[in-house]
């Protein structure tokens, strides 16, 4: 038995997501493409954070303060981690954002 964690994402960033995979499918090497890339895996990580840490945060009532804490923390955290990102996205062969992109898609899950 396998166990599963996700969490939902509004529809115009499941929409953006897939706009986003479709263009690197056509054009892997493409700077924009790669760029929009890094926006999506940033805008997904974001949905992510907020969902699993800062919600469990609030629904435990922990102050105003404290949640302003985490999230100046994550931004910090997240300012660090842009260029190693770009740097690994930027160094991937095509095959390699495409098997990026097929693990995307496995991930996104339609539940209605």
């Amino acid at each position: 038995m396998s166990a599963y964690i996700a969490f939902p994402i509004a529809p115009p960033l499941h929409e953006k997501t897939s706009q986003v995979i479709a263009n690197l499918r056509l054009d892997t090497a493409a700077k924009p493409n790669r760029r929009a890339l890094l926006n999506i895996i940033n805008e997904l990580a974001d949905e992510g954070i907020d969902h699993f840490f800062l919600q469990s945060l609030r629904h435990a009532g922990v102050n105003f303060i404290k949640i302003k804490a985490a999230e100046v923390g994550l931004a910090t955290f997240k300012k660090g981690l842009q260029p190693l990102l770009k740097g690994f996205v930027n160094g991937m062969s095509d095959s390699q954002i495409l098997k990026i992109l097929d693990f995307m898609e496995g991930i996104i899950v339609e539940v209605e």
